[in-house]
């Protein structure tokens, strides 16, 4: 019997390592016809081919892009126009500087460049939280709201109940919710307000238990619609991290943007698509004539997203075109700093040409492993004259982008490769002079608190955190 035992855990694990390798190969195969960029191939190949148990459940788990398979789930965000940017651009946007960014994102099938829009940034967290409740206390037909994080603490509480009331009042309350951001809060929590009528759905399930579930592809998009007339959008979450109504020393630094005006409706239509995705509803935003309405302001904007539903990579493509096209300055804040190699060169590119490229990070993000990654990026930046600031008051977890004195983008998307290729993302372009200078003021701001890095100071390290900023950097395409 103890022969035959032997043989038979002989065999079982001849047929287990053969099946390992098999399925080693299966998805070496799969790696190389999702056609990645080459980095992206190469460390999810040394991840599987090195450390097996541990890179092929994780790609299980999160490499797999299934983009195809979500694309043909949900549909694309936006179809890809056959004119591909022919058409002509009204005068404002017909401006040399910006008109190739303008049909990067028309020809990708994205609307048209919007005037006559309103714009309101804002730089604090008692502010937003201020207007974000004046704003859904003042609604009368309908809110619709898309969160990353719904906070269940006073700020998701508070927020919540006022969207109770209001669904007891007969306005019609539609909240979508990130399965993982909102992972306590997307049940029980917000039961009142499904009991007073509002509808709550919950984007992309972890779990495989139907078609559309995603244990990676998250919406990270954030947009607080009001009556079709006025949004909310930018980097900031519902939760008391971010906002709330009074000052709090433990806040992020984080900023969003109040638009009101024709770019509504484009962002609106974003929340159809993705309210149909997740709840199997159709809802058409309330149409509205802005022709005959009193033109809210003078400010050209665009809306801009990206994720699995959106043709090629419109959002990476425009940055892109965008910071090519730069005469004197590009400014980008973000809380994380992971770019692909396309955004790298470019940036180190311009850095080599004379233009004023700065970066400015929080000097620790609330991610170890992104700190630890971003620092091979930064030596390499450092070769190129780009100016980088280590933000020291708290956590900065804004995200702003400032080309010129012509465009600056507000939205939720980090200059990171799961931001530009993997998430669902949201934000506006705005190409009016006026807005592009008050939110580089801001950048400017931020500035003043933050330390310049250089070699001595901060960006040279001793050989074992340079080794694990290397390895960090290795495998940064899957982080």
């Amino acid at each position: 019997m103890a022969i035959w035992e032997l043989k038979w855990e002989w065999l079982l694990a001849e047929i287990l390592g053969l099946a390992g390798a098999l399925l080693v190969v299966f998805l070496l195969i799969r790696l190389i016809r999702e056609h990645r960029s080459p980095t992206s191939t190469m460390a999810w190949g040394i991840a599987i081919l090195l450390l097996p148990y541990v890179g092929v459940p994780l790609y299980l788990l999160f490499g797999g892009r299934k983009v195809r398979r979500h694309r043909r789930l949900k549909g694309q965000l936006f179809p890809a126009s056959d004119t591909r940017g022919d058409a002509d651009l009204p005068a404002p946007a017909a401006r040399l500087e910006i008109v190739e960014t303008v049909r990067v994102l028309e020809g990708a099938g994205y609307p048209a460049v919007k005037a006559d829009n309103h714009l309101e940034f804002i730089a604090s967290g008692e502010r937003a939280y201020a207007r974000l409740m004046e704003m859904v206390a003042a609604a009368k037909v309908d809110i619709a709201v898309t969160v990353f994080i719904l906070g269940h603490h006073h700020v998701g509480r508070s927020f919540v109940e006022l969207l109770t009331k209001k669904a007891r009042e007969g306005v019609k309350v539609r909240l979508l919710l990130d399965a993982v951001g909102s992972f306590r809060t997307r049940w029980g929590f917000v039961a009142p307000l499904r009991q007073a009528g509002g509808r709550v759905g919950v984007f992309m399930p972890i779990l495989p238990i139907g078609r559309k579930w995603s244990t990676h592809l998250r919406t990270h998009r954030k947009l607080v619609a009001v009556d079709g007339r006025t949004a909310m959008i930018g980097g900031m979450n519902i939760s008391h991290e971010y906002m709330g109504p009074a000052p709090d020393p433990k806040r992020w630094t984080d900023a969003c943007a109040i638009v009101s005006g024709p770019v509504v409706d484009d962002l609106l239509g974003i929340f159809a698509v993705d309210w149909h995705f997740a709840t199997g509803e159709d809802w058409e935003p309330s149409p509205r004539d802005w022709s005959a309405a009193p033109r809210p302001g003078d400010t050209l904007m665009q809306v801009v997203a990206s994720g699995p539903d959106a043709d090629a990579m419109p959002l990476h493509d425009a940055v892109l075109i965008s910071m090519l096209r730069a005469k004197r300055r590009v400014w980008i804040v973000s809380p994380y700093f992971i770019p692909d190699d396309s955004l790298l060169r470019t940036l180190m590119l311009l850095g080599r040409m004379g233009r004023d490229v700065r970066l400015i990070v929080p000097r620790r993000s609330n991610h170890f492993i992104a700190d630890l990654a971003r620092g091979a990026f930064f030596r390499d930046l450092m070769g190129s004259s780009v100016k980088l600031f280590a933000y020291r008051k708290g956590m900065l977890h804004t995200k702003l982008l400032v080309i010129d004195d012509e465009i600056a983008m507000v939205g939720s998307a980090n200059m990171d490769i799961r931001s530009l290729y993997l998430d669902y993302e949201l934000g506006v372009l705005v190409y009016s002079a006026k807005e592009v200078q008050v939110i580089a003021d801001v950048i400017r701001d931020y500035q003043q608190d933050a330390d310049r890095l250089t070699w001595e100071k901060g960006i040279r390290k001793n050989f074992a955190t340079e080794m694990a900023e290397d390895v960090c950097r290795l495998f940064a395409p899957i982080l």
